[in-house]
């Protein structure tokens, strides 16, 4: 056995980089692709925006709506997990398109509903939706030539949708309700919905078969998730109150629209730099330096009084962070070509996010904003240390 290989005896013989050479997708299998992973995730990122819509137009407070966008996003995160093992086999063109078919439907279905206990079923169906567009494009980055460019593609595609949405969806909600939100995310669903007949039609099972091991090592996964997991919320529990943090500095409302857009605007470059970059770097230092960067811009953000500091924080912090995504997520490819880790990792990341605005409130109500620092402190460094355990003693595919 060579380094290739992780040292578990639950883990089967080693798979080897000339053994799983990786696909090269074409430009349309890619544009099919990256547009349902901005689908999938879209919910996640104009989150706020949610949030608010339909606290005002169902009339309940913010547990209750933040409780019905957890929902959507856990069960997102489950579906991607849950269905894993079966990812080789579903990750087709027809799945592809029936995933987005349900979205289309969901979003649709929100758009007439009038009553918050309609509302939460209907959104349990697009978390459903979006898992399974998550769990197609984890099992096809898993398989790509270069795992760590296609989700820099797809992130950098979720963060330009993202943006724009942010920037002109609060005049419409402010002017026709939630509808306008989730009728834009119709739009958007039916925009996504014929490029997926570019999607690829090929059925990976078979070729899974001849070559990868029928079972993931307890060890591998565990670990992965328990990295992932802990850095993504702790990610996520700043997030969700940088608003809180950015209103503390006296901050106009406009101010702070102004600060968060420019902020999102920064993931842009950070993604294109990691798609530029590949892999010529390894894995290892790209995600060292994002998750490093990211966490040293998050603790002057907690800590600084200064108002210019504060901005060139929350901006590092998001140029940071969004590079560092396809590094955390191509990952799990790496370590698993079969795309079942991938798939894993994919929800566990995404659970994550979705508990971290929980988790950042009870760091805020018993220790104040600082103690939000100390916990991606707390959540980096040893995240980063089961990252080279795992890529230390595993094998490492370089294809442009």
């Amino acid at each position: 056995m060579n380094p290739a290989q992780i040292d578990d005896p639950i883990q089967c013989r080693e798979i080897t980089p000339s053994e799983v050479p990786g696909v090269v997708y074409t430009v349309g299998e890619i544009a099919a692709i990256t547009s349902a992973y901005a689908l999938s995730t879209i919910s996640i990122n104009i989150s706020p925006l949610i949030i608010g819509a339909i606290m005002v137009g169902f009339g309940i407070g913010e547990a209750t709506a933040g409780a019905f966008t957890t929902v959507e996003l856990m069960v997102m995160s489950a579906t991607a997990f849950l269905l894993a093992p079966l990812g080789p086999r579903l990750a087709t063109r027809r799945f592809f398109v029936l995933a987005v078919g349900l979205a289309i439907a969901a979003h649709g279905l929100t758009v007439f509903t009038n009553a918050p206990e309609n509302y939460l079923p209907i959104r349990m169906v697009a978390g459903l939706a979006g898992g399974l567009l998550l769990l197609c494009l984890n099992t096809r980055a898993a398989h790509s030539a270069n795992p760590v460019r296609l989700y820099g593609i797809a992130t950098l595609t979720t963060t330009i949708v993202g943006m724009v949405l942010l920037m002109v969806l609060p005049a419409l909600i402010s002017r026709f309700g939630y509808q306008a939100l989730f009728g834009a995310l119709l739009c958007l669903g039916l925009l996504v919905l014929p490029m997926q007949w570019l999607a690829p039609s090929s059925d990976l099972a078979s070729k899974i078969s001849e070559t990868e091991p029928n079972k993931l090592s307890l060890r591998l996964v565990g670990l992965t998730a328990t990295a992932l997991f802990s850095i993504q919320i702790s990610q996520s529990g700043y997030y969700a109150f940088v608003e809180r943090m950015a209103t503390g500095h006296a901050l106009s409302p406009q101010a702070i629209g102004g600060l968060l857009s420019m902020a999102y605007l920064a993931g842009v470059p950070g993604s294109a730099l990691a798609i530029w970059l590949g892999e010529r770097w390894g894995q290892f230092l790209p995600i060292t330096l994002g998750l490093m960067g990211h966490c040293l811009a998050i603790v002057l953000a907690c800590y600084t009084d200064s108002i210019m500091l504060f901005y060139l924080a929350v901006i590092l912090q998001t140029f940071a962070y969004f590079f560092s995504i396809p590094y955390q997520l191509g990952l799990a490819a790496h370590l698993d070509p079969s795309g079942r880790l991938a798939s894993i990792a994919a929800g566990i990341f995404f659970l994550g996010l979705s508990c971290g605005p929980i988790f950042g409130g009870w760091l805020v109500e018993a220790w104040h904003y600082p103690a939000i620092a100390l916990s991606v402190l707390a959540t980096v460094i040893p995240g980063l240390g089961i990252y080279a355990y795992l890529l230390r003693d595993s094998g490492v595919r370089h294809s442009a």
